[in-house]
């Protein structure tokens, strides 16, 4: 009788203290206010801007762009960027720009093809070699400067935190368009999974989204079997996930992403994501088709600023067309294929809602 009467007091005691926990983490959230740059990055000395042209001793310096009006920033909209990493290679294997409506719940996710054509430091690259040449803070860089996006937290996650994450939520519903069998013994890469709707763990769902080949539309196929998984775990994390499991799998990852968030910070956003009376996932590709041959992705400048404009601005006035890549870091010009799909195509934003 004293053994129950012990186990009944221990069990009150256990529950009220994750009672405490619990309220001291709502409490924080509700005092403590992640900080936002208010400054305007894209508007900034451009330290990408491509050297002053020598012909026959005149330099010509960059085409100037017009003074921006005062921009003024929203206070409950915060940026993300992720980057996933194949640590065989060192590239980005996913680029991907998230804003958080914290007021209104809203999250809206944006992928930028990893074959996004870039000028770096003088050089043609697609964009995902920037992780390799310098590191994500580059890449960062380079977005708020040709996107006029103004990025606040960046995170570079590899595939064993992306696992963790999975396996947190016990697996994610992926409808496999086909059967997916690969061998890489360099990479210690050994992908088999069936095609057909299925439970997806940590590990076979990282070789979901790691598997290249068959896609009908090549990288753009994959980017789309990406969106099947995001919206499958988003769901999954906000029908069977609260702040208080959130935050502890947030201790758990962090120190395993390279990333300027704190756990403070995450703490945050899950107070805010949870307590939200409606959540929506909106997903989409930045506007763009690859050039013929598909050596790379081309962005469609109309496209990328209305999508910009409609879900990853965080200032009360709107980007205009010409403070977007001033510094034409986006296209080679004397291309013309380059130049039909940047300048004249006509590519507006496709969301889908997840």
């Amino acid at each position: 009788m004293k053994l129950d009467k012990i186990y009944v007091i221990g069990l009150i005691i256990l529950l009220a203290l994750l009672l405490v926990l619990v309220s001291l983490l709502t409490i924080k959230s509700l005092i403590y206010k992640p900080t936002v740059d208010t400054g305007v990055p894209f508007t900034d000395a451009d330290p990408l801007s491509p050297s002053p042209e020598i012909t026959e001793g005149i330099v010509t310096a960059p085409a100037e762009t017009t003074a921006p009006p005062e921009f003024v920033r929203e206070r409950d909209k915060y940026l993300f960027l992720a980057v996933g990493v194949d640590k065989a290679s060192g590239r980005g294997d996913a680029i991907m720009l998230v804003s958080f409506d914290v007021a209104k719940g809203d999250i809206a996710v944006m992928q930028i093809p990893r074959d996004t054509y870039i000028e770096f430091e003088g050089a043609e690259i697609k964009i995902n070699e920037i992780l390799f040449l310098r590191d994500v803070y580059a890449i960062r860089d380079i977005i708020e400067i040709t996107l006029c996006v103004n990025i606040d937290y960046t995170a570079l996650i590899d595939l064993e935190a992306l696992e963790v994450m999975v396996d947190s939520v016990g697996g994610v519903e992926i409808d496999v368009p086909f059967d997916m069998k690969y061998s890489d013994p360099y990479q210690d890469l050994y992908i088999d999974l069936k095609a057909g709707r299925q439970i997806l763990d940590g590990k076979r769902a990282t070789d979901f989204i790691r598997f290249r080949s068959n896609y009908a539309d090549g990288d753009l196929g994959r980017i789309d079997a990406q969106k099947q998984f995001m919206s499958s775990l988003f769901h999954k994390v906000m029908n069977e996930m609260n702040v208080l499991g959130a935050v502890t799998l947030a201790k758990g990852i962090l120190p395993m992403l390279e990333t300027d968030l704190t756990l403070d910070d995450a703490a945050y956003f899950a107070g805010k994501f949870f307590s939200a009376k409606e959540r929506k996932l909106t997903m989409l590709t930045a506007p763009g088709f690859p050039i013929p041959g598909g050596a790379y992705y081309i962005l469609s400048k109309e496209g990328a600023l209305e999508a910009v404009n409609t879900y990853f601005n965080v200032y009360d006035n709107k980007i205009t067309e010409n403070l977007f890549d001033p510094s034409l870091i986006l296209c080679k010009e004397e291309d013309d294929d380059f130049l039909r799909i940047y300048k004249y195509s006509m590519l507006p934003p496709r969301p889908v809602e997840g």
